[in-house]
């Protein structure tokens, strides 16, 4: 929980291996399962597969336009293609996604070294972080961009000047100011080309990482008692001038356009915020939520008085929250979620400022670490148990699509969670199992992520794809039967899509309905199956 929870002259390697044994309790499921399924993971994995292999793969540039291109989403690629080049994606994609889990522990370190000198035992409370509902979407793009930009923030504040510096400052400030000045400006000009690589792996990261600095400059700043205010004018000019580059690297970027251009704003309801609250410790199946945030609680209660934030990150973790409470759940067609991206950055940034005042007893620093570890166990095990789960399902719709040509096109249909018996993890974790079919056989997935990535779909394709869309419903197959694309294209649907189902006979191959054991699909004239699973059917659609 605390630094002071570890005795001052405590064996180092004593903590290294404290560290080492939470790491291995939290990483065995994806050291014991061979590849975990997380939300969109096979959704990212797939584009990422296709932009390696599309050079020498006919077919697929039958089916794609690749673009070199700068966007604020490479977060995931990059890391996952360079990982790729030297072993199988699937376990590229598991290297990856285990990154992504430590990266709270990681995070909270690297901030309570800047801020206390020294790690200490309190990041230990971060592993109750690792399994957030950010890693159940499959959010690996964001989870990666918040690690860098919280290393940097950390690196921010290791190198900020604090009140009571130099004893002189405010006496001095006036033969000084030039000195202080192109220090400050240094130091910023410095923090930029970092926080521009911040953006490219997530736009959202990067703004994360601004309001880490805002809330920290603001801090600064009200403990100098805002004197001198014109220094603490020009260091704020010079915190705020390293977001230039990145601000200019945006304006280009929209002035170039992208497939998606419609905007969309939805204000979050009470329901997604007090979800958006609980989203740092909620994954799905995880029997110890509740325990996590009654184990919490109670911390509070009984070392509240005791307890001691650090001055220089407590008011970057309170703007963060503060900001998180009003964050809308959808903002401009490609960013859904939005509400969920900043509970999990306060969360981390609360860990690392907290310590203690007075010191507590052994036996309590020990009961506190072993609850830690007790619910890290829990928390391990239960989602250890459904990823597995998950693999397996993976590997029987590896199986069903073998039978698939490459370069074929799929439509995917996914049947109500309400009687699907077989669906062993929620909708959000399963509905992307059909691009293990663009993975091993090239398929073209109408949902496939492209839009904002360096990847599109040719312009004879437009109406078959919809990047911000999802599998469509029964219904949906049905109204595809009967419509076709009106002139002037499909029409919109959700979030930056459109209604790529409407004439599906003519526009798709083959059927993949994703039924995980509910009945009574009754499949159209139009299709012919050709495999079966316990999960999905195959079906070849017959054009007439």
């Amino acid at each position: 929980m605390l630094a002071e929870m570890t005795p001052p002259r405590s064996d180092s390697r004593k903590l290294a291996a404290l560290y080492a044994a939470l790491s291995l309790i939290v990483l065995a499921p994806v050291l014991t399962v061979p590849f975990p399924c997380l939300g969109d993971t096979l959704n990212h994995l797939a584009r990422i597969h296709i932009l390696a292999t599309i050079g020498h793969a006919p077919w697929l540039q039958s089916l794609y336009d690749p673009h070199a291109k700068l966007v604020p989403y490479l977060g995931m690629d990059a890391p996952v293609a360079a990982l790729a080049a030297f072993m199988p994606i699937y376990q590229a994609g598991r290297i990856f996604a285990a990154i992504c889990i430590l990266a709270p522990v990681l995070a909270a370190a690297a901030l309570r070294r800047a801020a206390a000198g020294r790690v200490g035992a309190a990041p230990c409370l971060a592993f109750l972080l690792c399994y957030n509902y950010q890693l159940q979407r499959g959010f690996l793009t964001y989870l990666f961009g918040m690690l860098l930009a919280l290393l940097l923030f950390a690196a921010w504040v290791a190198t900020a000047p604090r009140p009571g510096w130099r004893p002189d400052w405010h006496r001095d400030w006036h033969r000084d100011w030039h000195r202080d000045w192109h220090r400050d400006w240094r130091r910023a000009a410095l923090f930029s080309l970092p926080l521009l690589l911040v953006f490219l792996a997530h736009s959202f990261a990067a703004a994360a990482y601004c309001l880490l600095v805002a809330g920290h400059e603001l801090g600064l700043a009200w403990r100098a008692r805002l004197q001198p205010w014109r220094a603490i004018l020009l260091r704020w000019a010079a915190a705020a001038a390293q977001i230039l580059p990145a601000l200019a690297l945006a304006a280009w970027l929209a002035t170039r356009g992208h497939e998606v251009t419609r905007s969309h704003f939805r204000v979050a309801s009470a329901a997604d915020q007090l979800g958006a609250l609980l989203s740092p410790v909620y994954f799905a199946g995880n029997p110890a939520t509740l325990p996590v945030i009654a184990f919490a609680i109670a911390l509070a209660l009984v070392y509240g008085r005791k307890l001691r934030l650090a001055p220089s990150l407590w008011p970057a973790a309170g703007l963060v929250a503060l900001v998180a409470c009003v964050t809308p759940s959808v903002l401009f067609d490609v960013t859904w979620g939005v509400n969920l991206r900043l509970p999990l950055v306060a969360a981390i940034v609360l860990i690392a400022s907290l310590g203690l005042a007075q010191p507590i007893g052994l036996w309590p620093r020990r009961a506190i670490l072993a609850c830690i570890t007790a619910l890290a166990l829990t928390t391990s095990f239960s989602a250890r148990a459904m990823l597995a789960a998950l693999n397996q399902q993976v590997t029987t719709m590896r199986i069903l699509v073998s039978v698939l040509p490459r370069g074929a096109r799929l439509l995917v249909l996914d049947m109500p969670t309400a009687c699907a018996t077989n669906r062993v993890a929620p909708r959000d974790m399963t509905g992307h199992l059909s691009f293990v079919a663009a993975i091993d056989r090239d398929a073209f997935i109408p949902f496939l992520f492209t839009g904002t990535t360096p990847l599109q779909v040719l312009p004879a394709l437009r109406n078959s794809a919809s990047p911000i869309s999802e599998a469509i419903s029964e219904a949906q197959l049905a109204d595809g039967l009967v419509h076709t694309d009106p002139s002037g294209g499909p029409p919109e649907y959700g979030w930056g899509g459109h209604k790529y189902w409407l004439g599906w006979p003519t526009k798709f191959d083959f059927l993949l309905v994703q039924h995980f054991g509910c009945p009574g699909f009754q499949p159209p004239a139009v299709v012919a199956l050709m495999a079966q699973s316990p999960i999905a059917d195959l079906y070849r659609i017959t054009r007439q």
